[in-house]
């Protein structure tokens, strides 16, 4: 029995082909009204046909290499789904979890020893695909006759999911660089999330890099990224895959969690729990970017969708949770105590939503558990620790750089590191105002209305209204109140409500309380929301012409906000027709993209070739450039900084042993010169913010760079 579900009677569904028309028209009317909110890749003119067009001509593009992941993930996921928990119910869905989680670790572990490429895809993925051929064969002997009778109905409220998927397919089909402003113009995707996986590929190798921090990371989905770009025989030219790949992951961590929600109440509640998450602006935000943080709350809730049933207590529903959580840290390290810590307190008070309210926990049940599943995590995360030791010492680089050792960093790098992602990082002592801000009132998180706030260059991570009504949070506590009642739902409601206070205890007081860094509570959440719609279904059966509006509600109105954040955080591409003559290259700090033969490119693209550019500041371009360039993150040793820094094995010429190298602004280009570079490149307005936001190395400070550059001929 999984929570009493199999006691209740099922209802009957909508037809299953009215129902995708439905979703189908929710999704086509918002990804027409989407293309209408800003300019994206698949055409920079006004008219909607070639924007539509593009769009699908951009997906369909990326659909051979997606669906290949996703074939090889159910073929890798049939594997451990059969020696693991054979007897498990919701088998495609944990099929698809484990798979995806297997197929992103192997290639991981082949991309560290081995290297990375074509041939590696090929045969990791390839493995995945013939086991899935295998299985599909021998199955076909066995297959269901109800098989086809399942699939006649569908739940209407499975509809409600196409319109936020629309958006999330328009967002995903934009330039990184032109969209969310709130999260820098996607900063990340264009410095880390892809720019690492492309430096892999040229290496051939999965490998720490000292000039970027980010890449002693776990960096699973990353991993992932790699595939998908060695796929397309470029990351520039995967950009749109890798994004759509994360939008994969969101639909399937909806897919999820509301398969525990359908355990519990039907699958009606569990399409509306689906579609809340997927509504919610955050999610649109960071599922249509190459992130991470779908892979988190995807593992973390194929882990709940075993938690739901009572295998979840055996030795290998124990050892797959804690696989699942394990892989979960590695897309993400804050999944760790947000997700594995949560979960694993369950396994050992015995609060797995299968077991009844009122049963006795079991100590030793509880401890074998745990016990088995913190073992299944530890071996999962040994490979990156075991990696980042033998990379740098230290095999949580680039934390505990105190106690473990700072690897290649100075006193001062690691201090720098610890200051802007440390517990009073950028908030102080003061914790009420971002608990209202990035949390409760926080148009992210859905809150409707609010008031217009000024925005400096120091405030990326806000929008641009701030204390809503927060609609999400208080739906979420009104089901909660429907779903804490007695029966079969109360056990999981209070487990999901005791999951988010860990989560959002953690948040407050061990991390730098970042709005985006709050996502796992949807997971929580969003069950909370569809076991209380279940609920109010059964509780009121009279009225229940009102279940239909109260399903769509909240979907609905989550659906408007994302739209409005959508055309409010767009940065629009140059027209067609429009001069792009490549400016003077130390001045210029614009956002410049380079998005096919003929979209804008970005000056330094118009360097004759051989040039090597020296960047100072970064301004999110990276990923774009097709000329050689040196760069470093705020927290690594720039290009700059190490020509102001001579080898302390030899001198200037000229100069005697013992006296001070020499730092004058001809010595410095001269030393860059030496180092291959011809050109440099100066962020100026992302120097400005480096120096507000975080602690610059002096050498490469807003002042020192003025001062060099005065030195430097201008190149227009």
């Amino acid at each position: 029995m999984i929570g009493g579900s199999q006691d209740r009677p099922v209802s009957p569904g909508t037809p299953a082909t009215l129902v995708l028309l439905a979703a189908a028209l929710a999704l086509g009317v918002a990804v027409v009204l989407g293309v209408t909110g800003g300019q994206f890749a698949g055409g920079p003119s006004d008219a909607g046909l070639p924007k539509l067009a593009g769009l699908v001509i951009l997906c369909a593009g990326a659909v051979p290499s997606l669906a290949l992941l996703w074939l090889a993930a159910f073929g890798y996921g049939g594997l451990l789904r059969h020696v693991l928990t054979p007897g498990c119910q919701h088998g495609r869905v944990i099929e698809a979890g484990m798979g995806m989680a297997a197929l992103l670790l192997l290639h991981w572990l082949v991309g560290v020893t081995l290297g990375v490429g074509l041939a590696t895809t090929l045969a990791v993925t390839g493995l995945g695909v013939l086991a899935l051929i295998v299985r599909l064969f021998v199955g076909l002997r066995h297959r269901k006759p109800d098989a086809a009778a399942l699939a006649r109905a569908l739940p209407w409220t499975l509809a409600l999911c196409g319109a936020p998927l629309g958006l999330m397919l328009v967002a995903a089909c934009a330039p990184p660089g032109t969209m969310w402003r709130v999260e820098a113009y996607q900063y990340d995707t264009l410095t880390y999330h892809l720019q690492l996986p492309r430096e892999w590929l040229a290496l051939g190798r999965i490998a720490g890099l000292e000039h970027n921090v980010y890449s002693y990371l776990p960096s699973l989905v990353e991993s992932g990224y790699t595939m998908i770009g060695s796929l397309h025989a470029s990351m520039p030219d995967a950009v749109y895959a890798c994004q759509l790949f994360h939008v994969t992951l969101g639909v399937y961590a909806a897919w999820a969690l509301g398969t525990v929600v359908t355990s519990f109440v039907g699958a009606r509640a569990g399409c509306v729990a689906a579609a809340v998450f997927l509504a919610v602006p955050w999610t649109l935000i960071t599922a249509s970017c190459g992130y991470n943080e779908m892979a988190v709350i995807a593992f973390g809730a194929t882990a709940l969708v075993l938690m739901a049933d009572v295998w979840s207590q055996r030795l290998g529903g124990a050892a797959a949770v804690g696989f699942l959580v394990g892989v979960a840290t590695l897309s993400k390290l804050t999944a760790g105590p947000m997700i594995a810590v949560p979960i694993g307190l369950m396994l050992l008070l015995r609060l797995n939503p299968a077991l009844r309210w009122r049963q006795p926990p079991s100590w030793k049940v509880g401890l074998r558990s745990l016990t088995i599943a913190t073992l299944a995590g530890l071996l999962t995360l040994s490979p990156y620790l075991m990696r980042n030791a033998v990379w740098t010492g230290n095999p949580v680089f680039p934390f505990a750089t105190d106690v473990l050792g700072s690897a290649h960093w100075s006193q001062a790098q690691a201090e720098r590191w610890a200051a802007a992602h440390g517990l009073h990082s950028q908030i102080g002592d003061d914790r009420l105002g971002p608990v209202a801000r990035r949390w409760l009132f926080n148009t992210g998180y859905g809150a409707v209305g609010g008031k217009a706030i000024q925005l400096d260059i120091t405030d990326i991570a806000r929008f641009s209204h701030e204390g809503g009504f927060p609609v999400l949070w208080v739906g979420m506590l009104l089901m909660f109140l429907c779903a804490a009642r007695r029966g079969s739902t109360r056990r999981i409601t209070w487990v999901m409500a005791l999951m988010l206070i860990a989560q959002l205890t953690f948040w407050l007081f061990a991390t730098h309380m970042q709005s985006r860094f709050l996502l796992p509570l949807l997971l929580p959440t969003s069950i909370v929301i569809g076991l209380g719609l279940g609920r109010l279904c059964e509780q009121t059966p009279r009225l229940r012409f009102i279940w239909p509006i109260a399903a769509a509600a909240l979907p609905v109105v989550l659906f408007t906000v994302s739209l409005a954040v959508l055309f409010g955080q767009v940065r629009p591409l140059p027209q067609e027709g429009t001069s792009h003559d490549p400016p003077p290259g130390f001045w210029v700090d614009t956002l410049w993209l380079f998005v096919g033969p003929e979209g804008a490119g970005h000056p330094i693209n118009a360097l004759p070739r051989g040039s090597r550019v020296c960047l100072i500041a970064d301004n999110g371009g990276l990923l774009y450039l097709q000329r050689e360039a040196g760069y470093a993150t705020p927290f690594d040793t720039a290009p700059l900084a190490l020509a102001q820094q001579p080898p302390t094995a030899t001198h200037a010429p000229g100069s005697a042993p013992g006296t001070a190298p020499n730092t004058t602004p001809g010595a410095v280009t001269a030393r860059l010169v030496a180092s291959g570079y011809t050109h440099v490149w100066v962020g100026w307005s992302e120097l400005d913010r480096l120096a507000k936001t975080h602690n610059q190395d002096p050498g490469t400070g807003i002042e020192a760079v003025r001062t060099l550059s005065e030195h430097w001929q201008r190149y227009d």
